[in-house]
């Protein structure tokens, strides 16, 4: 990434950098793929669906797809809201998990093992965009002074998602107005439609090109670089059908972050550490049903917060 581009990211907590042409070709197959897994069938689907699971990996449905996977009278509007379809996976777990945040955030992908290539190319590809938002967060938390390596991401316990957005006439908001949990947001689409919200309400396309990566901070890189680097709000407005791929970075797990600085938390005495695997843990929980219902049930041992809404950005 240029300096000039890391300044962008540093100032607006977004940029936007071309891909490169293996990177690109990396991209379009990763998008094909997603095309793919999007026009299997309603059984097919079944089988990766995300409630089969113990975390919160697999296909999500929406729209008239919910119906075949839902029983929407017990269901939290969260979920039943959603415009939009997508598949979700992360780095192959490393071990079984020791407690509830790790059994959530590590539990094992689902995979849709009729579409060949699928595990291989989306896993190496996932390590590609990390990489790539590793080096543009270390680099950004540099100029401000504050010291993380790339090893602290090497791991990350955060997710790909790959999307579909049902065809508008590009007048409804399909995605709303929200910011990202983690460090940074890597996205990829083929018809553009992302919108930057800023702080007095006015609506900034971005231009995406089919060559462009969208490179975006997120909550928890707001609160490492002391509100430096804001996590814009953003939301997705397409003019038509619309295919993405977004990466979200999150640390490894174990690490916690406090303004200006990240830590192991088993090595210092520092008093109520901010742990970003467990805020997504407890937002995992929180926005998918068949972890809220064993949660409810006494399955999950894990208090789940009344107000439901991201702490991070909760206004008082």
């Amino acid at each position: 990434m240029r300096p000039s581009h890391v300044d962008e990211f540093i100032e607006h907590g977004y940029t936007k950098i071309k891909a490169s042409d293996d990177l690109l070709f990396m991209l379009r197959r990763q998008l094909q793929l997603g095309r793919a897994l999007h026009a299997s069938t309603i059984e097919q689907k079944r089988r990766i669906f995300i409630g089969n699971g113990v975390g919160a990996k697999g296909y999500w449905p929406s729209g008239d797809e919910y119906s075949e996977f839902y029983n929407i009278k017990q269901t939290n509007h969260i979920c039943h809201e959603r415009r939009y379809r997508s598949f979700d996976f992360s780095l192959e777990p490393d071990g079984a998990g020791r407690n509830v945040t790790e059994e959530i955030l590590q539990a094992p992908n689902i995979w849709p093992d009729w579409i060949p290539d699928f595990q291989d190319v989306s896993q190496r590809f996932l390590k590609s965009l990390n990489a790539i938002a590793s080096k543009t967060l270390v680099d950004s938390l540099s100029k401000l002074g504050i010291a993380a390596g790339m090893d602290d991401f090497s791991r990350s316990v955060g997710t790909m998602r790959l999307m579909k957005y049902p065809k508008t006439d590009g007048s409804e908001i399909l995605l709303p107005a929200h910011s990202d949990y983690e460090f940074i947001t890597v996205s990829y689409c083929d018809v553009p439609g992302l919108e930057v919200v800023s702080k007095t309400g006015e609506i900034i396309p971005i231009e995406e090109e089919p060559d462009d990566l969208v490179l975006m901070a997120g909550d928890f890189l707001e609160i490492l670089s002391g509100s430096v680097i804001p996590a814009p709000v953003h939301q997705v407005r397409p003019a038509r059908e619309r295919y993405s791929i977004v990466s979200f970075l999150c640390s490894n797990y174990g690490l916690c972050i406090r303004p200006g600085e990240m830590f192991a938390h088993e090595e210092t005495p520092h008093n109520d550490p901010f742990s970003p695997a467990k805020h997504l843990c407890t937002m995992h929980l929180v926005n998918n049903p068949h972890l809220t219902d064993r949660v409810r049930s006494g399955q999950l041992n894990y208090l789940i917060p009344k107000d439901l809404r991201n702490p991070l950005k909760r206004s008082d």
